[in-house]
């Protein structure tokens, strides 16, 4: 969205930083309270994943700033030139470490959720039909968040990302033999990190690369 409304924020821009990362973060903090939390665990293990999650958030959300402010004086930057090492600097934060950090907080509240979840299973399996919706927004929850990481040329990160959450719900599986229906955040988090990989792999595949998409546009 180039519609400028002051300062160099875009309408875009101010819709991700009202309502974008804010539903990322509480959705994110609504499952962590649903699945249970860390009342499960004890001791330093406890800690632990208290410590890890918290680290989560912080990057989530440090991520999010980061890539705002940059991208605000990247526009801005459009209507009046600045110097070229400065324009360097922004192009850093805002394309690339802003987004790894960003996506490492996503992908790190997701691992958490799967940690969180086998001390947490459900009573009963899921249904059938809700079987078929964790699958199905699990997969398009994928596809979403390959273009993400394309665009923010993370690309390879988030594949790595997804392997890590894909062996983290095997792991769980083998070890505490867990019904997988009585896991539907894991079974979500597995869905949408095949579906990452297998996007971003055929996306490649067919373009050569990982091309951002806005090159295109």
């Amino acid at each position: 969205n180039k519609t400028y409304l002051t300062l160099g924020i875009r309408a875009g821009d101010l819709w991700d930083l009202i309502v974008g990362a804010p539903f990322i973060g509480l959705t994110a903090y609504k499952v962590y309270l649903t699945i249970g939390g860390t009342s499960a665990f004890n001791g330093v293990k406890r800690r632990v994943l208290e410590v890890f999650i918290a680290i989560s958030f912080i990057l989530l959300f440090e991520g999010h700033g980061m890539h705002f402010a940059a991208n605000s004086i990247d526009n801005l930057a459009e209507l009046n030139p600045i110097n070229g090492e400065v324009m360097e600097l922004i192009y850093f934060y805002d394309e690339i470490l802003s987004h790894k950090i960003l996506f490492s907080g996503i992908f790190g509240l997701l691992l958490a959720g799967n940690i969180l979840q086998y001390k947490h299973e459900i009573e009963n399996a899921v249904n059938r039909k809700e079987l078929f919706l964790l699958i199905f927004s699990g997969f398009w929850f994928g596809v979403a968040l390959a273009f993400s990481t394309i665009e923010g040329q993370s690309a390879i990160l988030g594949i790595i990302y997804s392997a890590i959450l894909i062996l983290s719900v095997y792991i769980i599986r083998i070890k505490y033999s867990p019904h997988i229906r009585k896991m539907p955040f894991s079974v979500f988090t597995l869905t949408a990190s095949i579906s990452l990989i297998f996007t971003s792999l055929s996306y490649a595949a067919v373009l050569g690369g990982f091309i951002q998409p806005s090159q295109f546009i």
